[in-house]
C-alpha cells in the first residue's frame, strides 16, 4: 500500500485516498484483488511524467484490471488502449469491476455489463447490450436490481461488472506466423536487385 500512497502524494491525492478508494474501508478489496494482482502497468507520457497505473490479474480467462488509477486527463484511456492493443497477453477480453464514479468512463469505451460469476468458471460471454443501454440511459437502480435478480453480482457488492473485447484479439497473428515474423527480423536484409 505504500506504493499507492506514495504515488498519490506525488500527484496531490490525499494520503488515505488513492484513485477514489478509501483504503481503510476497502480491506476486502485490497486482500482479494490488489494483493493477488500479477502485474502492475505504469503509464508515462512523452515527457516521462507518470500519468497512471493499473493492477492486472493475468491468470483468469479474461484480463482483469483490478485497479486503474489516472493522475491526469487521458491517462486511463491510454492504459485501456495499451491493454487492448498489446500482443503481450493472449486474453480475448478485458474485465473490470467499476465504481459508480468510474462507470461513465468505461461506458464511453464500450464496456458492457456481464455475469461476473463467469470469471471463475472461465466463461464470461459477450455481456448484455440491452441491460448496458438501460444503464447508459440512467436507469441505475433498475439495472442494479436486475443484476441482483440474475445473480450477476452479490447482494453486498456495489461495483458494476463490465467487459470489452480486446481489439488485438480480433486480428492477432497465429503463433506460427508470429514466430516466422520474429525470425525474419533476425535475418540480414536481402540484397536489392537494381536495374539500370
Amino acid at each position: 500500500m505504500s506504493r499507492l500512497t506514495q504515488m498519490g502524494n506525488v500527484h496531490g491525492v490525499k494520503k488515505k485516498v488513492c484513485a477514489g478508494i478509501d483504503v481503510r474501508l476497502s480491506a476486502p478489496f485490497v486482500q482479494r484483488d490488489l494483493m493477488h494482482a500479477h502485474e502492475l502497468l505504469d503509464m508515462y507520457d512523452e515527457t516521462r511524467q507518470h500519468i497512471g497505473f493499473a493492477f492486472i490479474k493475468t491468470n483468469l480467462t479474461p484480463l482483469y484490471i483490478s485497479l486503474l488509477g489516472s493522475f491526469q486527463s487521458g491517462g486511463g484511456y491510454a492504459i485501456i488502449y495499451e491493454l487492448q492493443q498489446t500482443h503481450r497477453f493472449d486474453h480475448s477480453k478485458i474485465v473490470v469491476r467499476s465504481t459508480n464514479a468510474a462507470l461513465g468512463f468505461y461506458l464511453k469505451l464500450n464496456f458492457r455489463l456481464f455475469d461476473w460469476s463467469g470469471v471463475e468458471s472461465k466463461y464470461v460471454g459477450e455481456g448484455d447490450e440491452d441491460l448496458t443501454r438501460s444503464l447508459r440511459n440512467g436507469a441505475t437502480e433498475e439495472t442494479r436490481v436486475e443484476l441482483h435478480r440474475r445473480s450477476w453480482v452479490n447482494e453486498d457488492e456495489e461495483e458494476w461488472p463490465l467487459l470489452t473485447v480486446r481489439r488485438v484479439a480480433l486480428n492477432r497473428p497465429s503463433a506460427r506466423l508470429r514466430s516466422r515474423h520474429e525470425a525474419s527480423l533476425l535475418m540480414p536484409p536481402k540484397a536489392a536487385n537494381h536495374i539500370f
